[in-house]
């Protein structure tokens, strides 16, 4: 179980995470099978950027917030299946999973990150960034289900 005392060590893992996915979807977007896939990765790399942006700032204006016990339900297996280390010898459908359990592990973070802002604009930037994980999700999964069809 992944426990953190406080907000802050959360977002700090969340900002953490987010370099290495931005850093990870730049290099995925060069594997692509397709001009489409590679922008819509190239994309997802960008949002990261400013996903990092958005928690750096909740870091640096809500000082109070930072203190507040945080326990979150992110089991170390998860975790663990989502880390990028080694991830360039996986293969494209692999590659994808991972891409989908981190998007899905973010969600989940900033979902349970909302629930204790507070206020209602950390809520809202929270709020967010989940959804915007979930469409992040929902594209890397259909990314994944055609590649089905194609590798199949």
């Amino acid at each position: 179980m992944k426990t953190f005392t406080t907000v802050e060590q959360a977002i700090i893992f969340a900002i953490n995470s987010a370099t290495e996915c931005a850093e990870f979807f730049n290099n995925f977007s060069d594997k692509a099978r397709n001009g489409i896939i590679r922008k819509q990765f190239a994309g997802y790399s960008r949002n990261e950027y400013a996903q990092i942006a958005k928690l750096s700032k909740i870091l640096r204006d809500k000082p109070a917030f930072m203190n507040q016990a945080f326990t979150t339900s992110l089991s170390d297996d998860r975790i663990g299946k989502a880390q990028c280390h080694g991830a360039d010898n996986l293969s494209y459908l692999q590659t994808l999973i991972m891409a989908m359990r981190r998007a899905q592990l973010a969600r989940i973070l900033f979902g349970e990150l909302a629930t204790q802002s507070p206020d209602q604009e950390s809520y809202d930037i929270f709020m967010s960034l989940a959804q915007k994980k979930s469409t992040q999700l929902n594209g890397i999964a259909c990314e994944y289900n055609e590649s089905l069809l194609v590798f199949s």
